[in-house]
């Protein structure tokens, strides 16, 4: 709230990104700033690629009503690509009152298979894993202890058929850590067979 009052005494505009929210496996989800106050001086922006499949190439942003003629002046002077089919299938989807009812399963099965993939790294590693951020989303951020280097992790990673996000690109060399390495891990996109597989051959990997 101080965020939001000190946003509106000073004229600016805060930009929310709410990636992933609809995807919390404990708790009570949090709230957004956009929807705390009304007509917040809030850029609210989200997509349906996560939320529903990648392929769907549409994301929203939710503005103040002061800017709507704004943002829909600049997005027809920008971009004339959004799809139309997909845009209307879509709206019929939320508007049927389907998209709650499917977030509502997939939350439950992604947070089964999130539980399923920690709980097999940890039967592998042990202490030498830890679980890093908090407990939502589609990845799993993990820090391995290993007397590998980054690379050398990745690459033997990979070589055993496992594909780990890293969390520095080529050319942004990570800053050394000695017998630790981290990674982001995905598993919304695979099966419950498949999850505890690529856990043993993470850590045939890295042990």
């Amino acid at each position: 709230m101080e965020l939001l009052h000190c946003a509106r005494k000073s004229h600016t505009l805060i930009l929310e990104d709410d990636y992933d929210s609809e995807f919390r496996y404990s708790g009570r989800p949090l709230p957004s700033l956009q929807g705390m106050v009304d007509d917040a001086p809030v850029l609210y922006t989200g997509t349906f690629s996560k939320m529903l499949f990648p392929s769907l190439r549409l994301g929203y942003v939710v503005v103040p009503r002061s800017m709507k003629d704004a943002f829909t002046s600049a997005k027809m002077l920008s971009d004339f690509q959004s799809p139309s089919f997909e845009q209307a299938v879509l709206a019929d989807f939320i508007n049927e009152r389907h998209l709650e009812p499917y977030i509502r399963r997939m939350r439950t099965i992604y947070g089964r298979r999130r539980e399923l993939f920690i709980h097999a790294l940890k039967k592998h590693f042990g202490s030498r894993v830890k679980i890093l951020g908090d407990n939502a989303g589609v990845y799993v951020m993990a820090e391995f202890k290993t007397n590998l280097s980054q690379s050398e992790a990745h690459a033997r990673t990979f070589r055993n058929g496992v594909s780990l996000e890293q969390l520095y690109w080529p050319g942004k060399a990570p800053p050394p850590r000695a017998g630790r390495v981290s990674f982001v891990c995905a598993f919304a996109g695979r099966t419950d067979a498949e999850l505890p597989l690529a856990a043993e051959l993470v850590a045939s990997a890295l042990l």
